[in-house]
This record gives structure tokens, sequence and C-alpha cells, in this order.
């Protein structure tokens, strides 16, 4: 299909246009980032470059404020050990979500279910925003009731 579409664009007067607007379209949808109910292939686009330096400023502001990573949930690929990661050496690791966690590490780039995304809703409020771009990270903290 792709090589009929090239020769049929190459019988074209206006092919350098057609290929312009082809480039623009494949760059900019790049750097789409979805609605949080919609599943993203985030990793396989350069959307995912805003991920990586806001995450460590999140996990920044972890230490600071002392929020213990080991008690706090996420979602893949960030629930795993730093290191799996960022090939550091810290062995600390952030835990699978369950909804019983007192912390939450969430990003609009992880692909959550519509049901997992309303328990965060309803159960957490944010404590932090990092924001790069479209994508954001929040660290959430369950409501006491």
């Amino acid at each position: 299909m792709a090589l009929l579409a090239f020769m049929l664009i190459m019988e074209y007067r206006a092919k350098k246009i057609i290929f312009s607007g082809m480039l623009v379209s494949l760059l900019l949808g790049n750097l789409i980032v979805y609605p949080d109910t919609f599943a993203q292939g985030w990793d396989a686009s350069l959307a995912h470059l805003s991920y990586w330096p806001i995450r460590k400023e999140a996990i920044n502001y972890m230490e600071e404020k002392g929020i213990p990573i080991g008690k706090t949930a996420s979602f893949f690929p960030n629930s795993t050990s730093i290191d799996n990661i960022d090939l550091n050496g810290d062995i600390r690791a952030f835990e699978g979500y369950s909804g019983d966690e007192t912390y939450v590490f969430y990003s609009n780039v992880y692909n959550l279910s519509d049901e997992e995304l309303q328990e965060l809703q309803e159960n957490y409020y944010t404590l932090k925003l990092f924001k790069k771009n479209n994508v954001r990270i929040e660290i959430m903290m369950k409501i006491a009731r």
C-alpha cells in the first residue's frame, strides 16, 4: 500500500506540496498527547521526550517532602525500581496500584482503565503537578475519610 501510494503521488505535479504536508503532519502527530481516557502509544512517539525530565523533578520533589517511594503506587512503566528506568543504582521501587496506597505517582501518558481513572479522581487529590508541553505528572494523596 505504501509503495502504491508513493507511485500515485509521484504522478501529481504538486508532489512537493503533498510530501511537505505529509512531513509536517508526521512531525506534529508525534507530539499529540491524547486525553487521559484514551490509550496512547506515547512511548512510540516523540511525546515521551517531555515525560522523562518531569519524572526526575517529581522524584526529587518526593525526596524533598519525605514521601516514601516504596509506599507510593504507580503504573506501567513506572511501577518498578528507579534503577530499571534510570540505570543509576537506585533500587527503591514504586508499588503497583491497588487503591490502598496513601500516595500515587500518576502521569497522563500511562494507559489506565476507566475504572482506575475514576477511582483516582474520587479517592485522591493532587499534591503537586509537574507539566511540560502536554505531558503532566501528578503526585497524589489519598483523601482522608
